[in-house]
């Protein structure tokens, strides 16, 4: 019984032992297949996904570098001929505006001067010739009462003279008579004595007294003359003064007024003519940079659009990824 237990272990730990190393080699095997299975597979399809990768980057990087690369030079070359082209159009017109700024602000400076000297010219004209009518018509009113008041005043003193002249002369032939008449009835020694005496005396009396009279009246006509005379010339030189200073302020008035309105009139004109200028060069500019950009954008759209077809171009025969995945990714 024992023999027989000991045979029976032995035979069944054989077999178990069997069992074991058959099911431990199928195991061996099954995963030596299945790992250079897995291996292989994962080498190809490392080998087909990186020549599939490599070529799709190498086409896309050769697509994409053209297509910036041409967009680039399209977009140099568009902004370049838009930069020269506003560059030269901007020039044009500045200088247009420029020289037309300068022919207008010289004709309205002109027309502005020439009409401020003819104003001038008019004004100060009729100011002189106004002022001549004045100083004539105020001195020959002078003259005039001058010779008036002078003719007055010495017809009054011959007058005055003749008068007190008649009156002494009567009176000292009176007197001379009654003392004649006298002393001729008295004594005529003492009498012609007395009467010389008395005649020197009347005469010299009526003499010193014409002549205190006669300067009185000289004195008082020459005064009122001078007076006169003083305030005829005030008042005429007064009105002179004041027609002047209203004329020439009328003229200076007007001429302002008129050289005021000529040169708004220039400004507004100027100003009119620049905008146009100006708007007239902007809008060409505007036009011929729409009409590049126009040009620069159908461009890039033409090249945009033959890109994606080179990008989608297939593989050729001799791939250096389809070598591979032919071989399996042995060496």
């Amino acid at each position: 019984m024992r023999v027989a237990a000991a045979l029976f272990s032995a035979a069944l730990f054989s077999l178990v032992r069997v069992a074991a190393a058959f099911i431990l080699g199928g195991l061996v095997l099954t995963r030596a297949s299945c790992s250079g299975f897995i291996l292989g597979g994962l080498v190809l399809t490392r080998a087909s996904c990186s020549g599939f990768i490599l070529g799709g980057l190498v086409l896309t990087r050769a697509s994409c570098g053209g297509f910036i690369l041409g967009c680039l030079v399209l977009t140099r070359a568009s902004c370049g001929g838009f930069i020269l082209g506003g560059l030269v159009l901007t020039r044009a017109s500045c200088g247009g505006f420029i020289l037309g700024g300068l022919v207008l602000t010289r004709a309205s400076c002109g027309g502005f001067i020439r009409s401020g000297l003819v104003l001038t010219r008019a004004s100060c004209g009729g100011f002189i010739r106004s002022g001549l009518v004045l100083t004539r018509a105020s001195c020959g009113g002078f003259i005039r009462s001058g010779l008036v008041l002078t003719r007055a005043s010495c017809s009054g003193f011959i007058l005055s003279g003749l008068v007190f002249t008649r009156a002494s002369c009567s009176g000292f032939i009176r007197s001379g008579l009654v003392l004649t008449r006298a002393s001729c009835g008295g004594f005529i020694r003492s009498g012609l004595v007395s009467l010389v005496r008395v005649a020197a005396a009347l005469f010299a009396a009526a003499l010193f007294s014409l002549v205190r009279v006669a300067a009185a009246l000289f004195a008082a006509a020459l005064f009122s003359l001078v007076r006169v005379a003083a305030a005829l010339f005030a008042a005429a030189l007064f009105s002179l003064v004041r027609v002047a200073a209203a004329l020439f302020a009328a003229a200076l008035f007007s001429l302002v007024r008129v050289a005021a309105a000529l040169f708004a009139a220039a400004l507004f004109s100027l100003v009119r003519v620049a905008a146009a200028l100006f708007a007239a060069a902007l809008f060409s500019l505007v036009r011929v940079a729409a009409a590049l950009f126009s040009v620069a954008l159908v461009s890039a759209a033409l090249f945009s659009g033959a890109a994606p077809l080179a990008a989608t171009t297939p593989l050729p025969v001799n791939s250096p990824g389809l070598d591979v995945a032919a071989i399996g990714g042995l060496p």
